[in-house]
């Protein structure tokens, strides 16, 4: 993951910097469906990544992977790297 800094067009002028990140890995926009629940957790590609956002105070979105003995993962949420007041935690189950 790489973080780009972009100035977009605006009019005559340009914008202040737009921080994106750019990946290599298969990302995936969550579901309008419920996944607040492990039951209802929303199937994910390993590698790869979810977009994920907060639709109510205490949202909490989960994912389902599969994975193998040993195998060894790493999860990251970049909230805060783009800006976001975000006060998040990651569980894995």
């Amino acid at each position: 993951m790489h973080l780009v800094q972009l100035l977009l067009p605006l009019g005559a002028d340009q914008t202040d910097p737009v921080a994106i990140f750019v990946t290599d890995v298969p990302l995936v926009e969550e579901v309008a469906a419920d996944n607040n629940t492990p039951d209802k957790a929303q199937p994910l590609t390993v590698p790869g990544g979810a977009n994920g956002r907060i639709e109510v105070e205490a949202d909490a979105d989960c994912y389902a992977f599969d994975a193998k003995k040993g195998e060894q993962l790493t999860f990251e949420v970049i909230a805060r790297r783009r800006g976001s007041r975000l006060d998040s935690y990651l569980r894995v189950l």
